[in-house]
């Protein structure tokens, strides 16, 4: 590994930059009809914490797949 990350450089750090966050978007506070509104195939709960989700919960639907997760569940952030 040692000889792969001098031969591409450092890697990305698996967090989220300030930067990333604020240019995402999708973020919506779940409410009566979410579900059917976002379409999600996982509208029901949160696949990170496995909690369902509830009318006031803030969330973020992630625009390649559509999933919705808790906005803390998935905005791991390094700063």
């Amino acid at each position: 590994m040692t000889l792969l990350s001098s031969l591409l450089g450092p890697a990305k750090l698996p967090v989220a930059a300030k930067e990333d966050l604020e240019s995402a978007g999708g973020i919506f506070t779940f409410g009566e009809g979410s579900a059917e509104q976002y379409g999600a195939g996982n509208a029901e709960r949160c696949l990170i914490c496995l909690s369902d989700y509830e009318t006031g919960h803030e969330c973020r639907q992630l625009v390649k797949c559509n999933h919705i997760f808790h906005k803390e569940c998935i905005d791991e952030v390094s700063w």
